[in-house]
């Protein structure tokens, strides 16, 4: 098995709510050399395939490897920017697996952002535990946008990442809005 995952793959997630609706074993678009080798104290296991943790859960906040996100031309240019990291046979073979069949069986992991929104409109109709007395919940909320906060939330989560250096700045739209509303939860 190759250390960098990359393409259509599947995973198995253990029944958490974010997986409501979504078959017990799933396919997904994988693109990390990254992988979380140990889980912050108190979270769970929630989705994993051979590869290792796909996704976990602490309290209110969610973790996830895989990219919901991804429409096939995305991922086609994810995967050809990869040459330099795995080389062209692997991205060769991930982009002959780039097809419409692969790309509708991943569209069921999309579920995540209706039930990770479903979740945030159920929490957000109580007061918010965490917010600052005299703050809106709201402007807690969006001034925990930053993705640092899983760093200073979450001390004991571990990642190895060869292929890691400076931050990646491409990501934008759905995958960056879930992941910041994600990690603000956690604070």
């Amino acid at each position: 098995m190759d250390d960098f995952e990359l393409g259509y793959t599947e995973v198995r997630h253990r029944g958490d709510e974010l997986f409501d609706g979504i078959d017990e074993e799933f396919t997904v678009f994988t693109s990390h050399g990254d992988a979380v080798v140990s889980l912050p104290d108190g979270a769970e296991l929630i989705a994993e395939n051979e590869y290792g943790i796909h996704a976990f859960r602490k309290d209110h906040c969610w973790g996830v490897q895989f990219h919901p996100e991804y429409d096939t031309r995305t991922a086609a240019k994810v995967a050809e920017g990869k040459r330099d990291q795995v080389g062209d046979r692997q991205v060769d073979t991930v982009l002959e697996g780039i097809t419409e069949e692969n790309f509708q069986a991943a569209c069921e992991a999309k579920t995540v952002f209706d039930n990770f929104v479903q979740y945030v409109e159920d929490i957000t109709e109580e007061p918010s535990p965490v917010a600052d007395p005299g703050v809106s919940d709201d402007w807690y909320v969006n001034s925990h946008l930053v993705a640092s906060d899983v760093l200073t939330s979450w001390p004991s989560l571990h990642l190895t990442s060869p292929h890691l250096s400076a931050p990646d700045t491409r990501w934008t739209g759905v995958a960056q809005f879930s992941v910041r509303i994600m990690i603000s939860l956690s604070d």
